[in-house]
Formats: C-alpha cells, sequence, structure tokens
C-alpha cells in the first residue's frame, strides 16, 4: 500500500510547473497568449453568427 502524502506531491507539481515555466521563452508564452485571444475571438464570431441565423429563422417562421 502507497501513501501519498498531499503536501509533497503539491510542492512536486509546482516544482515541475516552475521547471516548465522556465523552459519555456516569453515569446513562446506571448504567442500561446495570443493563440488563446484569437481562438476566444473565432469562438465569441461563430457564436454571434449562429444566434443572427437563429434570429432570421425565427423572424421568416413569423412572416410566414
Amino acid at each position: 500500500m502507497v501513501f501519498v502524502n498531499p503536501q509533497q506531491t503539491l510542492q512536486r507539481m509546482q516544482q515541475l510547473a516552475a521547471h516548465a515555466a522556465a523552459q519555456t521563452a516569453p515569446w513562446q508564452l506571448h504567442q500561446l497568449r495570443r493563440r488563446r485571444q484569437r481562438t476566444r475571438r473565432l469562438l465569441q464570431l461563430l457564436l454571434l453568427l449562429l444566434l443572427r441565423l437563429l434570429l432570421l429563422r425565427l423572424l421568416l417562421r413569423e412572416l410566414d
């Protein structure tokens, strides 16, 4: 049976995260952030488009 110490696990995860952050160059972080923002913007545009299509369908149904 293996006993896991939560504190040690947390510390190990923090060490790994710090190591990964040190390996990642600032411009890579910037690139990732920009890509995330672009993805969010695209999703927002898609949602708006879907909403407009739904509204248009509802209006056309009302006119019939």
